[in-house]
């Protein structure tokens, strides 16, 4: 994002220099200017198979400018220029992730998390511990439990979380964000009873023998229980960016596209203004692009607000072409849209987005420069 992107041109090409087989150094064309920055006493991998190591590496103006040994690199060496021994470490090209929704991921822990919990009664426990640690009447609010610990079909039911409080709301997303688990005061709260009916591109998951809701709230059915979800901050999303960075970084990626963000019909975003918030402190040390999410709960009319979404996005220095179409669900859930029924079921899963509303929606951002993501 912003000058960010300049340095980690560096950290993502440095193998590319090489390609011009030069002796003890491959510059990048004639200029011997000196160098802001050289990595040198380092185990350099350049995933160049002709010569994958080196020892050094020279960076001008976010660039590398040159790759090889230390004695070649260190021509480029100029008066201010900083020199960095690493000792023998390592340097590699780094990972981009192209798809990613880091922001919902690093705030799921920022709440009551469930992703350290291996069974039911681990999530339970968890579950016990956050109430404690917030004392009062207020939702308990969570994200990270695993579809495979509720067997057949990734449904979790409310027992389990009434077994650990009737008398406060509890709601936590899966990990894939696409099913609420809740317990009965959640139901309650929100009014959900057998008498509910489904929400257009969502379901109430019922006891097939008494048509009671059985505490598992698929796609657009999450948002029945969104009025008692405690607000998220400008502060909690910025710590989110920070989070995701620090995580990312550590583990060698460097660049993400952030696939599925929200934006408001005035063009604001603050998922975007996080962005560049936490950039501007200096602690964004990645390279982001993001991907604004088409409401499925809206039609054509929409277009207007996330163009001016886009275009606030670019102003701030923020990269914003992209458009993720939510057109389906996920498999465990038998909400993905399939071609075949799904096994012993005549289900085939439903498109969120009217096949036409596709059509004109991907046109119409594709005419303007934009690329459409569809899940």
């Amino acid at each position: 994002m912003m000058p960010t992107a300049a340095t980690l041109t560096a950290r993502l090409t440095l193998g590319l220099l090489l390609a011009s087989g030069a002796t003890g150094a491959a510059f990048a064309g004639q200029d011997r200017a000196p160098a802001d920055t050289i990595l040198t006493n380092a185990r350099v991998y350049t995933v160049d198979k002709a010569r994958p190591w080196a020892e050094a590496v020279a960076i001008r103006d976010g660039k590398i400018v040159a790759v090889g040994t230390k004695a070649a690199v260190d021509r480029l060496k100029g008066k201010a220029t900083r020199v960095v021994d690493l000792g023998g470490r390592l340097v590699m090209p780094a990972f981009g992730d192209a798809h990613a929704h880091p922001l919902f991921g690093a705030l799921s822990f920022t709440r009551c998390s469930l992703h350290n919990g291996k069974s039911i009664a681990d999530y339970q426990a968890i579950v016990r511990k956050c109430i404690a640690d917030n004392p009062g009447t207020g939702t308990i609010y969570g994200a990270g439990w695993e579809d495979s610990l509720f067997p057949p079909n990734g449904v979790p039911h409310k027992k389990y979380l009434d077994a650990v409080s009737t008398d406060r709301a509890l709601i936590f997303d899966s990990v894939g964000g696409h099913t609420n688990w809740v317990n009965s005061k959640a139901l309650e709260l929100a009014g959900i009873t057998k008498d509910t009916p489904d929400p257009v591109n969502g379901s109430i998951d019922r006891d097939p023998a008494t048509g009671e809701p059985i505490g598992s709230l698929q796609e657009s059915a999450q948002g029945l229980v969104q009025k008692l979800i405690p607000p998220v901050t400008d502060k909690n999303i910025q710590d989110s960016v920070k989070y995701t960075a620090k995580l990312f970084n550590s583990l060698g990626i460097v660049s993400w596209n952030d696939a599925g963000v929200n934006w408001e019909e005035d063009g604001s975003s603050a998922m975007i203004d996080a962005y560049k918030a936490v950039h501007d402190a200096g602690a964004l040390t990645s390279y982001v692009t993001v991907s604004l999410t088409w409401k499925n709960d809206k039609g054509m009319e929409q277009l207007p607000g996330l163009l001016k979404a886009a275009t606030r996005g670019n102003a701030l220095g923020v990269p914003t072409h992209t458009v993720k179409f939510y057109v389906d669900g996920v498999i465990p859930q038998k909400t993905a849209y399939m071609i075949s029924p799904y096994e012993h079921s005549h289900e085939h899963g439903s498109a969120q987005v009217s096949p036409e509303t596709l059509k004109q929606a991907v046109r119409a951002v594709d005419s303007r420069g934009m690329h459409a993501f569809l899940h």
